[in-house]
């Protein structure tokens, strides 16, 4: 008996032990703080990361002084002045909240490594007038072969649309995603239980209400397909980065009839297609009910959105426009066929809408919130979104439209998904951004070209480099940043001057205030511009001269470009390498160099800029001068590896010629032969109030990556 007492102890003890040390073990995974002190320069932004994270738990971040270090809802510190504070992390889990930890943090100045010079002054624009410039049999330039591309960002048209942030498909270090959660509901559009898929945000709580967004997918696909985009990573990544507004998304089939599998869809049969139309049934009369109804849903078109790509963008046009009522934002990437009447890949239909009914009723015309793109290489539903664009222009419907480089994939997407991300449930009204006056929205805010007191410019350095082209030493202007520092990379803008001018002609069009404001609002990167004499010859000095040997002398540059001064800038500044880091804009004759240069070394440079570009490009004839062109119509164009990877830019003013120019010349020959590029016509003629108008608009678009 003794014995058997004996072993139940010790069989207790053991039970207790190991009970214990699970337990221990399991306490012991308590959520703490892996980011411990922080050190940012003003301005800058860090997150505070958390380790052992409760799925349902709160997380309340104070700082102890906001004016030195402000802290976000979900811990992204941002350094305002020089000083310390410490930021408090607090639990909260059900009724119980406890302290976690603190983190120190340290705000300082930006280090300032700046090299001293001697500015010479600034000289005054020469009158330049309508150009008349005839240009030169200048030899064909030697180029270094053709390197491996660097990608360059898919940029958009529309300059308040972003370029895709790199990585935001894939999971981030420090970054906590929602849960996904497969459901079914019972539809009475298709007397079937159907299937749908819910990322709910982190940190989803039934106590706060979520804004819901719908998002479609494309004729082949199912509720899966967004998920093999990687949506929830993106979604998650934006919240955590604060760039969206946290929401429930819902991932339906829209394939509404009673064999909805993607593995038996039928491609372009009529019927196929008419269950997506079909869709619009189930999503008012089942879908939403059974969602309001089962999560913690805020109610109401503000609170409503819906989306999709190819199929699902028709889809989300046809229920955005007819559930006005019901939905204040609309998304369409991509959107395919069937808006409007058509008859394409074998199939025939009437349309949802015609033209004229393609249009909100009056309450909700400027209060819903609808964007639209499409990829510039879209060979499946081709010009199809811009005919809706146009109707809706017409029809006075605010939205937004643009176009990106990428075909009719996930690169188009994405983007228009994060772009669109962006906008959602962020003001109460719905009203968007009021798009500038102007084609494709390239007009210039006020004062875009100021100095503003508010805002730090970079020191201009009066520099010189030895020429082996020329055989002297050369003239340039350098423009830094503001708080330039070696530790930093920073890319280059080359910036070329007309027939006229030298190295201080583009000076009076203020570039170092037209970027030195874009960069202090964030709206373009720091950069360093480099402005040279392009005038590749002994005798250099600015003159306006309108002989062969004269223009020989611009064509030239691109020898003591590759030869002399790039190497000459590698070497004494502090810059990021590579095409997606190197720009090349001018205006006038520099325009045409800048599109001789851009074009004949694009394994150099991703991004290419031409102001007023100046006669030569082609072939021509003026004042007596004839020249065979620095390109024909045929070789006016980017090799294949490029062509879709390159930023290229032109503009003319209304006064000398706008598309009649020889700027829309260029754009009408890129046209043709299917080259990518921007082209817009502003007010003016040929004069720098064009010429800055173009940089500004090169200028928000470059470096984006």
């Amino acid at each position: 008996m003794k014995k058997t007492m004996k072993l139940i102890a010790v069989a207790l003890a053991f039970s207790i032990l190991l009970n214990g040390t699970f337990v221990m073990a399991k306490q012991s995974k308590q959520t703490g703080i892996k980011t411990k002190s922080i050190k940012l320069s003003v301005k800058k932004k860090k997150r505070i990361i958390l380790i052992n994270r409760k799925k349902k738990a709160v997380y309340i971040y104070k700082s102890s002084s906001p004016r030195v270090a402000k802290v976000s809802k979900r811990g992204m510190v941002t350094a305002v002045k020089i000083g310390a504070a410490q930021i408090s992390v607090r639990e909260k889990l059900g009724k119980k909240e406890k302290k976690i930890g603190t983190v120190k943090v340290v705000v300082s100045s930006a280090k300032k490594n700046i090299p001293t010079f001697s500015p010479q002054p600034v000289q005054t624009a020469r009158a330049t007038g309508t150009p008349t410039y005839t240009n030169t049999n200048a030899p064909e330039p030697t180029l270094k072969p053709s390197a491996k591309p660097t990608p360059t960002p898919a940029l958009p048209s529309d300059p308040r649309m972003k370029a895709t942030p790199s990585g935001l498909a894939k999971k981030q270090n420090g970054v906590t995603y929602g849960e996904v959660k497969e459901i079914q509901y019972y539809s009475t559009t298709t007397e079937r239980n159907r299937n749908a898929i819910v990322i709910l945000p982190d940190g989803y709580s039934e106590q706060k209400k979520y804004p819901v967004l719908y998002l479609f997918h494309g004729g082949m696909g199912d509720e899966k397909d967004w998920m093999a985009g990687n949506i929830q990573t993106m979604i998650g990544n934006m919240n955590a980065s604060e760039e969206a507004a946290d929401m429930i998304i819902v991932l339906p089939n829209c394939r509404c009839r009673e064999d909805d599998s993607a593995a038996n869809a039928d491609g372009f049969a009529l019927g196929h297609v008419q269950s997506f139309d079909n869709f619009i049934n189930d999503f008012r009369d089942n879908l939403m009910p059974y969602i309001n109804k089962n999560f913690s849903v805020a109610e109401g078109r503000e609170n409503t959105a819906v989306a999709g790509f190819s199929m699902g963008g028709r889809v989300s046009l046809h229920i955005g426009i007819t559930l006005a009522d019901k939905v204040g934002f609309t998304g369409a990437f991509s959107p395919a066929y069937g808006i409007f009447a058509y008859t394409n890949n074998g199939l025939t239909e009437e349309g949802l809408f015609t033209e004229e009914t393609f249009t909100l009723p009056k309450e909700y015309k400027n209060n819903t919130f609808i964007m639209i793109n499409n990829g510039y290489q879209d060979t499946m539903v081709k010009k199809e979104p811009e005919r809706y664009h146009n109707a809706l222009s017409a029809n006075g419907v605010e939205h937004i439209y643009y176009m990106i480089n990428g075909g009719h994939d996930w690169q188009v997407w994405r983007n228009g998904f994060y772009n669109y991300a962006r906008y959602l449930f962020q003001t109460p009204d719905l009203k968007p951004t009021p798009a500038p006056i102007g084609p494709k929205n390239f007009e210039v805010p006020a004062d875009y070209d100021r100095a503003d007191k508010s805002v730090t410019y970079g020191e201009k350095k009066a520099d010189t480099y030895y020429s082996t082209t020329t055989k002297k030493e050369r003239k340039v202007n350098i423009i830094l940043p503001a708080n330039y520092t070696e530790e930093k990379k920073y890319p280059v803008l080359y910036l070329l001057h007309g027939i006229g001018g030298d190295e201080n002609e583009w000076m009076s069009g203020t570039p170092q205030y037209i970027i030195g404001n874009l960069a202090a609002k964030g709206l373009t990167k720091e950069m360093i511009l480099v402005i040279p004499n392009c005038r590749a010859r002994e005798n250099d000095k600015a003159t306006t001269e309108f002989t062969l040997e004269h223009y020989a002398a611009f064509d030239n540059f691109i020898n003591d470009l590759r030869d002399n001064l790039m190497p000459y800038i590698k070497q004494n500044y502090s810059i990021a390498e590579g095409r997606e880091n190197t720009a090349i804009a001018g205006f006038s004759m520099g325009g045409r160099e800048s599109l001789n240069i851009g074009l004949h070394m694009p394994q150099t440079f991703g991004y290419i800029a031409a102001f007023s570009p100046g006669y030569g490009v082609f072939a021509y004839e003026a004042n007596g001068v004839a020249e065979k062109g620095v390109f024909t119509e045929e070789t006016f164009r980017l090799p294949d590896e490029y062509k879709d990877n390159t930023l290229l830019l032109i503009n003319n003013g209304n006064s000398e010629g706008g598309e009649n120019a020889l700027g829309g010349t260029c754009h009408k020959v890129l046209t043709n032969n299917g080259i990518p590029h921007l082209f817009y016509v502003t007010s003016g003629g040929h004069e720098m109030k064009v010429w800055k108008h173009g940089l500004y608009n090169f200028a928000i678009r470059i470096f984006q990556s």
